[in-house]
């Protein structure tokens, strides 16, 4: 990528550092804006986080009170404050400026919104209690396009730091909203449930279960509903209701290897153990990649114990067993691949450097990988954030060795002519000091981050090789055990061995 940068501009920008901000013509802040928006429109974050702080960072002071809009206008186009700092995974700066904007803004609603977004962004890192803080800097109402989303956000907030009675009030009032009433009575459910309210919890879960439509969100809460509907029926001792809700849940859910295996369950609990292992020998012909598969293999052999046949017992735990060794082998060898490097060379090439969608891309690795392991990592917003990080920094250090030739030749250019420019030397020089020192931190980023991509697919790995294990040792241990049974069973009456 060529640098964004002109003599003139660098002279431009020089002289701009040393003016006082308040002389700062609005169309020249306007024009940096304008042109931050347009390369936003491109998905150039990155330049258009530089010229966004061009054009407010001298006087957007996060300790000035009288500057903390919460939106800016340019031409027709309606931009929000960290709107950028989200879109380039920079949560946190987002957080520092609309908590500027939440304490500081004159106005009450826009404070309001501000800590509503603000509230939004803590939650969806994770931070519960920060997140309830934020919420709780609204006084007074919010406009009214944003009250069924606050009231919604601040109800998941509640549930997030364990306040359910708080988030019960809001999600009885929400439940009748056609924004968010679907969803409203799933966390209801949960909610009323998690305070002791079994029966009254279980109908808006049932509610949810039952619903129709087609539309894949609406069918995939569905399932989510019954599943967590029927797993808490199994823990209450309840088998046969539990089979009710499990036996909703689709075939082609990705809840439906958990219900087979809990419906399974239910059915073994009511004595049913021939229903039990025709459920579970169905999931264990399913890939071993997925955890409640590796429960079944282990479950189709007690079942057969169940039903007093050791021997069959024997047999599938040995087949177990097999599976298990030929698991481990292959996930021995993908983790050498995986400490070697291997592959990174599906996500760290060209052509994913050029997506101009790396999600979209990356979801068709994974559909494409032979192993289920990568393609679940692969599908994860987690490695996609951590390949965004190496291709901005790759990105970073191209700029970095640009910009560090051609201040090198602008230094030459002043110093060769009579430019009325020379002034500006000393400057330049300081500059590119400051570029040339980057340069080998950037180089160290961009080893550390593919370091950090190789670690996430090796600890994933040894996740599965871990888990893997944990029912290797229940099968041999099964397997003793099946092989005691049947030399019992062929004993003599009343002998001894």
């Amino acid at each position: 990528m060529k640098p964004h940068i002109t003599l003139f501009n660098l002279i431009f920008l020089l002289a701009f550092s040393l003016a006082d901000a308040d002389e700062l013509r609005v169309n020249e802040r306007d024009l940096y804006l304008g042109e931050a928006y347009f390369k936003a429109s491109q998905g150039d974050i990155f330049d258009a986080i530089s010229l966004f702080d061009i054009a407010f960072g001298h006087f957007y002071n996060l300790e000035n009170q009288n500057f903390a809009p919460l939106y800016f206008q340019i031409r027709d186009k309606k931009y929000a404050v960290g709107d950028f700092e989200r879109s380039y995974r920079m949560p946190r700066r987002a957080a520092k400026f609309l908590e500027a904007v939440a304490n500081n803004n004159p106005e009450m609603l826009t404070r309001n919104e501000a800590a509503y977004q603000l509230a939004g962004v803590y939650l969806k890192m994770g931070e519960a209690e920060n997140a309830l803080r934020s919420i709780d800097l609204i006084d007074g109402k919010v406009s009214e396009e944003l009250a069924a989303d606050e009231m919604y956000l601040r109800a998941e907030i509640y549930m997030a730091n364990g306040q359910f009675s708080g988030a019960i009030r809001l999600l009885q009032e929400l439940k009748n909203a056609d924004k968010y009433a679907d969803f409203s009575k799933y966390n209801l459910g949960i909610s009323l449930i998690k305070i002791g309210m079994e029966k009254q919890g279980g109908e808006q879960l049932n509610e949810i279960g039952r619903m129709s439509g087609s539309d894949e969100a609406d069918l995939s809460l569905k399932d989510k509903a019954n599943l967590t509907l029927g797993t808490r029926m199994l823990e209450m001792k309840q088998p046969a209701q539990a089979k009710t809700y499990l036996n909703r849940v689709r075939i082609s859910s990705i809840y439906a290897n958990r219900a087979l295996f809990r419906s399974g369950w239910a059915d073994a609990a009511t004595g049913k153990y021939e229903e039990a292992l025709t459920a579970w020998s169905a999931l264990s012909k399913r890939s071993i990649s997925d955890n409640s598969v590796r429960k079944s293999l282990v479950a189709v052999p007690y079942a057969y114990i169940k039903l007093n046949l050791p021997g069959g017992a024997a047999s599938q735990y040995r087949h177990a067993l097999e599976t298990f060794d030929r698991e481990m082998s292959k996930l021995d060898v993908m983790i050498k691949n995986a400490n070697e490097g291997d592959y990174l060379k599906y996500l760290l090439n060209d052509e994913m450097r050029l997506s101009a969608d790396r999600e979209v891309d990356l979801a068709k690795i994974a559909r494409m990988a032979e192993n289920k392991y990568l393609a679940e990592l692969l599908a994860s917003k987690e490695l996609l954030n951590a390949v965004e990080n190496y291709f901005d920094l790759m990105d970073l250090q191209k700029r970095l060795d640009d910009w560090s030739a051609y201040l090198a030749s602008s230094d030459n250019a002043l110093q060769s002519g009579n430019s009325i420019y020379k002034i500006y030397v000393g400057e330049i020089r300081q500059l590119r000091s400051r570029v040339l020192d980057a340069e080998p931190k950037g180089n160290s980023l961009i080893e550390n981050s593919k370091k950090v991509i190789g670690a996430m697919i090796v600890n994933e790995l040894n996740q599965h090789r871990k888990q893997i294990q944990e029912y290797q040792t229940l099968a041999r241990i099964g397997l003793i055990e099946s092989y005691d049974r049947a030399n019992q069973t062929h004993l003599p009456s009343g002998g001894t061995e």
